[in-house]
C-alpha cells in the first residue's frame, strides 16, 4: 500500500525510475504512467505527491481464486494498492462493491485508488473479449439451428407434395 504517486510519461521513464530508486522509495510512491486513462485523474496535479499522511495498515489479507482476488485491508491511510500480479485489461476492480478504475501500477502490475479505513477489495478477471465471443458463437449456432430446421422443414414439404 503506498501512500503517495509518482507519474511518468512513458513507460521507459517510469522503468529507468524503478531501476534507480530504493525499496522504501518504490513503497512510498506508486508509480503510473500519466498517459493510462485510469491514471488521469491521479497524474493531473504534480508528478509527485503524497495521497495520504504515510503509515502502513494495520492488516492486509488476501484470498486468490482462479479469476480472482479478494483483499481486506484494516485500518489502511489509504492510497495505492499494489497486487504484485501482472497488469492485463480483462481485470476488474470493485472497492466495497464498488466498481474502480484499474490502475496499471510500476509499468506492470495492478493496483487501484483506496480510502482510509476498512475496504474490501475484489479483483476479477472478466474480459470483455470472451463475452463477446461467447455471445458471437451463441447467434451463430442459433442461425445455422434455424436454417437447419428451415432446410429440413423445406424437404419434408417438398416431399409431400410430390407424394
Amino acid at each position: 500500500l503506498s501512500p503517495g504517486v509518482r507519474c511518468f510519461q512513458s513507460a521507459e521513464e517510469a522503468v529507468a525510475a524503478i531501476h534507480g530508486s530504493t525499496l522504501s522509495a518504490l513503497r512510498e510512491r506508486a508509480i503510473l504512467i500519466a498517459g493510462d486513462p485510469a491514471s488521469v485523474p491521479l497524474c493531473a496535479g504534480p508528478s509527485t505527491f503524497a495521497l495520504r499522511d504515510a503509515g502502513q495498515p494495520s492488516a492486509i489479507r488476501a484470498v486468490r481464486g482462479k479469476d480472482r482476488v479478494r483483499v481486506e485491508v484494516e485500518a489502511g491511510p489509504g492510497g495505492i494498492l499494489t497486487l504484485s500480479d501482472t497488469y492485463f485489461p480483462g481485470w476488474q476492480v470493485d472497492v466495497n462493491g464498488v466498481e474502480r478504475p484499474l490502475l496499471r501500477t510500476y509499468v506492470a502490475l495492478r493496483g487501484v485508488a483506496i480510502e482510509p479505513g476498512r475496504q474490501t477489495v475484489e479483483f476479477v478477471f472478466a474480459p470483455t473479449t470472451f463475452h463477446r465471443l461467447l455471445t458471437l458463437s451463441a447467434v451463430t449456432l442459433a442461425g445455422l439451428g434455424l436454417l437447419t430446421g428451415a432446410l429440413w422443414i423445406g424437404r419434408w414439404a417438398g416431399r409431400g407434395a410430390s407424394a
